[in-house]
């Protein structure tokens, strides 16, 4: 397994830090959920690694390589983001949506990524027409065809069913096996986390940061805050 984002002794915020310093590690062919109430600075955090925030001490690294000093190119190529909460143009077809992940077009890979997300049927629709579901799987596409080794995902789950929920969990755990990627999904959905990822990254609103497998963080009580039935 390689280690593909390193976090050393973290801090964030837009004034002040938001989480005590923290260090936090993700490698190839795992999934870690990021858990948390609402305002303790998950997407802040999924910007940040992608190079859309700014740290207020630590160190970030992407393979061996500090993030200062990659190009946005570079971090393009390394790095993903997925956002739920994203404004459609009205008009554009998925196969162009899809596309804007390419520096250039590529139909194959295109394809490709539709196929592993069971949305090459939608090809010449209109994004905007797209249930929930069907387009969360788009949005996850447009981040694969740049073929990256490293998979962020911010609430992807936030307005599906549980049936969509449980299935976009599944294909990120597939994907993650099968191409050898890290992926790191932010999500409220926590009985679903702890049965599909492999570790969790908890931020909590005291401050404290805890990353590690399931069962350890349950034992310490650190999921008290998530009614889990």
């Amino acid at each position: 397994m390689l280690k593909l984002l390193e976090i050393k002794q973290c801090q964030f915020g837009a004034e002040k830090p938001l989480l005590n310093p923290f260090d936090f590690s993700l490698v190839s062919g795992e999934v870690v959920a990021l858990l948390g109430e609402n305002g303790v600075g998950k997407s802040t955090f999924m910007n940040l690694c992608v190079g859309n925030a700014k740290l207020h001490s630590g160190e970030i690294f992407l393979g061996k390589q500090n993030q200062l000093d990659l190009s946005y190119r570079e971090l393009f190529r390394k790095i993903s983001l997925v956002r739920s909460h994203l404004q459609i143009p009205e008009r554009i077809l998925v196969k162009d949506f899809v596309s804007l992940g390419l520096e250039s077009r590529n139909f194959e890979r295109v394809k490709s990524a539709l196929e592993k997300t069971e949305t090459l049927e939608f090809l010449n629709r209109p994004l905007i027409t797209l249930s929930d579901g069907e387009r969360s799987r788009v949005l996850l596409a447009e981040a694969l065809v740049r073929n990256t080794s490293l998979l962020l995902l911010d609430e992807p789950t936030a307005f599906l069913d549980v049936p969509h929920s449980l299935a976009l969990f599944k294909l990120l755990k597939r994907i993650a096996q099968e191409e050898n990627k890290g992926v790191l999904i932010s999500t409220h959905q926590v009985e679903h986390a702890l049965r599909y990822s492999d570790r969790l990254l908890v931020f909590l609103k005291n401050g404290n940061v805890y990353s590690g497998k399931k069962d350890e963080l349950l034992n310490k009580g650190v999921l008290s805050w998530a009614e889990i039935s």
